[in-house]
C-alpha cells in the first residue's frame, strides 16, 4: 500500500494504516467471519463509519478491486457447478 499510494508512515497515520492492514489481513486469512463492527469492540473510540472509511481508503490506495460483475460471477459459478457434477462419486 505504501508503494502504490506514495504514502509514508508518520506519527499521525501509522496507527490507522496498521489498523487497516490488520483488518484486511484478518478478513483474508481467517476462516471465521470477521466484520468491521468487531473492530469497533476493540477500538471503541472509532465509529463504524470511520472503520469502514479506513478500510475503503486503504483498499483504494492498494488499487485492490474486490468488485465482481454479475456476469463473471454467474459464469464462474456455473463453471464450478459443471466441474462438480462431472466428478465421479465413489460407490
Amino acid at each position: 500500500m505504501l508503494e502504490t499510494s506514495d504514502q509514508s508512515l508518520c506519527d499521525a497515520n501509522w496507527r490507522l494504516v496498521l489498523l487497516a492492514a490488520m483488518l484486511l489481513a484478518v478478513k483474508v486469512w481467517d476462516d471465521c467471519a470477521v466484520y468491521n463492527y468487531d473492530f469497533v469492540q476493540i477500538f471503541p473510540e472509532l465509529d463504524i463509519r470511520v472503520i469502514n472509511m479506513i478500510e475503503r481508503r486503504f483498499m483504494m490506495a492498494m488499487n485492490w478491486d474486490v468488485s465482481c460483475t454479475c456476469s463473471y460471477f454467474a459464469r464462474t459459478y456455473f463453471d464450478l457447478r459443471s466441474l462438480v457434477s462431472t466428478r465421479i462419486t465413489p460407490p
